[in-house]
């Protein structure tokens, strides 16, 4: 019981710092994951739908180490620092677990559709090889949703794979002219950004 009231306090408590930031920006569906020279490549990326779930699946390489990788993605309230759109992250442990809770604030646009997002999520870290995400039920601007990563070593780098299947509470009533492919072309040239953004963090962490 007292396991179930410090999770509902640690969820109330983000809530009240997403309804107080009064400005948000976001990638669209939360991905933000994915980082040393802007040598970062997305070798494979698919989009579908179906039942208001979006589903993603991203292979991409870097140059980046697998264990700076690891540390850099799971360095949580930098990526204000990884991409533009994101000013907000806000990492919150769960007492007597090894998890976390993660509150991201941010701002999707597609052409000059823009939409504030709330995404929060519970953190599970298998290091060094993966990271699961798992949306709170109901909280945010995501009623449901799962993203995983997973890290595999690949001299000179790292090999990343991303998984997710996310339902965003307004996608039924998004405009019909935004379709998969659309917001395909969007979600690989945020990737793609925020890749290049964790690359640069790398390269500065690295010259230290």
């Amino acid at each position: 019981m007292q396991a179930r009231v410090t999770l509902a306090s640690s969820f109330a408590s983000l809530r009240h710092t997403a309804k107080t930031a009064k400005t948000a920006i976001l990638v669209l569906f939360g991905m933000l994951w994915c980082s040393a020279a802007c040598a970062a490549e997305i070798e494979r990326i698919e989009v579908s739908q179906a039942d208001l779930f979006y589903h993603v699946e991203l292979t991409a390489t870097t140059n980046v180490s697998h264990d700076l990788l690891y540390s850099l993605i799971t360095d949580y309230p930098r990526y204000t620092e990884y991409s533009p759109r994101i000013i907000r992250s806000v990492l919150q442990p769960l007492p007597d677990t090894p998890d976390a809770v993660l509150m991201v604030i941010g701002r999707a646009c597609i052409w000059w559709l823009c939409r504030d997002l709330v995404k929060i999520s519970r953190v599970t870290e298998t290091p060094p090889t993966g990271v699961e995400f798992e949306i709170v039920p109901d909280t945010g601007d995501f009623s449901a949703g799962h993203e995983k990563l997973v890290f595999v070593a690949s001299s000179p780098g790292t090999v990343l794979h991303y998984q997710a299947d996310l339902k965003i509470k307004f996608a039924s009533r998004a405009p019909a002219f935004i379709g998969v492919w659309l917001i395909r072309k969007f979600i690989r040239s945020e990737l793609e950004d925020t890749l290049a953004g964790i690359e640069r963090a790398a390269a500065l962490d690295s010259a230290d």
